[in-house]
């Protein structure tokens, strides 16, 4: 009976983590085939993801232009706490978009923070 407990912690124990949000385009702008997590450009803190290398490199000669198509709608992420600090959203607050996601913040003051880690920020918003 020992052994199957033991057996049974090791299983749990050995349970990979789950896999972060993936806050990117799914499909590349240039082919419509699915992206490669590896090759992406960053315009302004914000990534664009791309199905190769190649089509990454076409993407820089233009970043503004693909930023905006790839992420041309903005979804709420209905959080209802500030990922910054932690404290309920009030009358203050204010939403800021990254890659296509509305995060709500409690007030103006938190913008900096949230920009100096959008993507952490934004995963804290969705898996409140």
């Amino acid at each position: 009976m020992r052994f199957v407990a033991l057996l049974l912690l090791c299983a749990c124990a050995a349970a990979p983590a789950s896999e972060p949000a993936f806050l990117g385009n799914a499909v590349c702008p240039f082919s419509g085939d699915p992206v490669l997590r590896s090759a992406f450009y960053e315009y302004n803190g914000q990534r664009v993801y791309f199905c190769n290398p190649e089509c990454a490199k076409e993407g820089v000669k233009d970043p503004q232009r693909w930023l905006a198509a790839v992420y041309d709608t903005v979804e709420p992420v209905g959080n209802t706490r500030c990922p910054v600090s932690e404290e309920e959203l009030g009358e203050k607050a204010i939403s800021v978009d990254f890659q296509g996601r509305a995060v709500g913040l409690c007030c103006p003051g938190c913008k900096n923070a949230f920009w100096a880690d959008a993507r952490g920020h934004t995963a804290a918003a969705l898996g409140e």
